[in-house]
């Protein structure tokens, strides 16, 4: 078995763009730009350099909901600080119990928003996934 990376946020330009527009054109949604806007070549650099750090989770995959019947996609892993669960991104049928995953992410600090709630008002963003298959 050997880990094969699943998704780059770096590579989804339509994902950044589309979080990108709604930051600059909305007051409810999009983060706000503490070090530099999301995606931009300035931000990539700030993750690069850690002044926007990075995390990492690594542990099995433990539940995979039906994101078919409308639901969001989601699964659950099991790792040394419990479980999380994470949005999929990438293929679905990637995403199977049983399987390890290590998911990197920052946190972005959303916007004072009533609509849209985070954390402590930062929301994790995955940069990458990889699945060991």
């Amino acid at each position: 078995m050997e880990w094969h990376t699943v998704y780059d946020l770096s590579k989804d330009y339509v994902r950044v763009m589309q979080i990108q527009k709604a930051s600059l054109e909305t007051e409810e949604y999009g983060f706000l730009p503490e070090i530099a806007a999301f995606g931009s070549i300035e931000w990539w650099k700030a993750v690069g350099d850690g002044r926007i750090p990075r995390f990492e989770t690594t542990g099995v995959i433990t539940r995979v909901n039906d994101a078919s019947r409308g639901a969001w996609p989601v699964c659950e892993v099991s790792s040394d600080g419990g479980k999380t669960e994470w949005t999929r991104y990438g293929e679905d049928e990637l995403y199977q119990v049983g399987r390890r995953i290590c998911i990197e992410y920052v946190y972005q600090r959303g916007k004072n928003s009533k609509t849209w709630k985070c954390v402590d008002d930062c929301q994790r963003v995955v940069l990458n996934v990889a699945i060991e298959y």
